[in-house]
């Protein structure tokens, strides 16, 4: 049967009207209803265990499904197992994919056990209106649903947020609070925020968010050692190193990584060296070692004292050591070309067209691409009483 189908796909040419294209998306319509009723079955069954998958979202990821369509795929089968009129018409095509999901998106978990018994009554209804017209006509019954279960408006939760990955890579942060979490994140927000910094508000309420992560990170007490910092798991290409030209992606994701963002991260990191041969055997591996170890760190602290970058006072706590000569270009470990700089300067100065160096007084000497160079001074000793 499938091969039919892949013989038919094949020779498919839909022609590009507005009477084929509409009878194109109902096609497809029916089609996912089908296999969402197939995937519902699949899932009560357990056969996605049978291939070692953890989940049935699981599985179809692993058979070439998007993250979120598998979510959201998984999801729907699920609500039309109580809803059998609702897939029966979807099915059948008197119902369409959008009709289906406005339906479901105005069902919400209070409502479940009376749309149970108003379902046969109430999805007929909806045939043949549009997409907006299902979904008001849906608001409306949710409204009499809620008076008739008695129920006082449902109170916002405390605390909601969501944070997505996209295609790209972007990742996405949205969420609600009640007003205590909300006036707690907006009073860390505002002291790590740069009011100096020439960045837009966005960027720089952005760029406090990330710091308030990286201190936590920093300085969480779960595993042991002076500097654990279980950020991000990198890999990166061997033969880059030294280059101007770094290879490197995100363990966990395999999303690439630009080449400044990966010799920052190279500056203060745990490595593992890991040869690999033919088919990706492994070679040879050695253990973790650091960068900067713990007696150099703190060395730079009782020396640097903050960020070094001119008029920058952020603690060593918020800060990340620096390779004035790159880790990535064959730069030294060694005080002589450390200093410390906070999150913020750090991306700065491996950005395209930035160069940097220490005079011999320690003088950090900073040269912006378009722009005359940043004098800072060198680090103050404690004074004498």
């Amino acid at each position: 049967m499938f091969d039919a189908w892949a013989e038919q796909i094949d020779e498919l040419e839909i022609p590009v009207d507005a009477a084929s294209l509409t009878r194109a998306v109902a096609v497809y319509g029916r089609l996912h209803a089908k296999l969402a009723a197939a995937v519902d079955k699949f899932e009560t069954r357990l056969l996605w265990d049978l291939d070692g998958s953890t989940s049935m979202i699981a599985w179809l990821k692993a058979r070439g499904m998007w993250a979120g369509d598998a979510a959201t795929l998984t999801r729907v089968a699920r609500q039309l197992r109580s809803y059998p009129t609702l897939a029966e018409l979807w099915i059948s095509g008197e119902l369409s994919q959008g009709q289906v999901k406005a339906i479901l998106a105005c069902v919400r978990e209070r409502h479940r056990g009376l749309f149970e018994t108003h379902e046969a009554a109430v999805i007929p209804s909806l045939v043949g209106l549009s997409v907006d017209d299902t979904h008001t006509a849906m608001l409306r019954w949710r409204e009499r649903a809620d008076a008739e279960i008695d129920l006082d408006p449902p109170a916002d939760p405390p605390r909601t947020a969501s944070h997505s990955q996209t295609l790209g890579g972007r990742w996405y942060l949205d969420g609600s609070f009640e007003a205590e979490g909300g006036a707690v994140i907006d009073t860390a927000i505002r002291v790590v925020t740069d009011s100096n910094s020439t960045r837009l508000p966005g960027e720089r309420r952005a760029d406090a968010i990330v710091d308030i992560c990286r201190y936590f990170l920093d300085n969480q007490h779960t595993h042991t050692g002076t500097r654990n910092r279980p950020h991000l798991n990198i890999v990166i290409n061997g033969d880059s190193l030294g280059t101007d030209h770094l290879v490197g992606e995100i363990a966990d994701t395999r999303l690439p990584l630009d080449s400044p963002t990966l010799s920052r991260l190279l500056c203060d990191c745990n490595i593992n060296r890991a040869v690999l041969g033919a088919n990706s055997v492994l070679l040879d591996y050695s253990l973790a070692t650091r960068t900067i170890s713990s007696g150099l760190w703190n060395a730079l602290v009782v020396r640097d004292r903050h960020c070094r970058y001119p008029g920058c006072d952020r603690p060593p706590k918020w800060c990340e050591g620096h390779h004035v000569t790159w880790f990535s270009r064959g730069g030294p470990t060694n005080p002589k070309n450390l200093i410390l700089l906070c999150s913020r300067h750090h991306h700065r100065l491996h950005a395209k067209g930035w160069d940097a160096w220490l005079e011999p007084d320690g003088e950090l000497v900073i040269k912006p691409p378009y722009s005359a160079p940043i004098r800072g001074s060198p680090p103050r000793q404690p004074c004498a009483v």
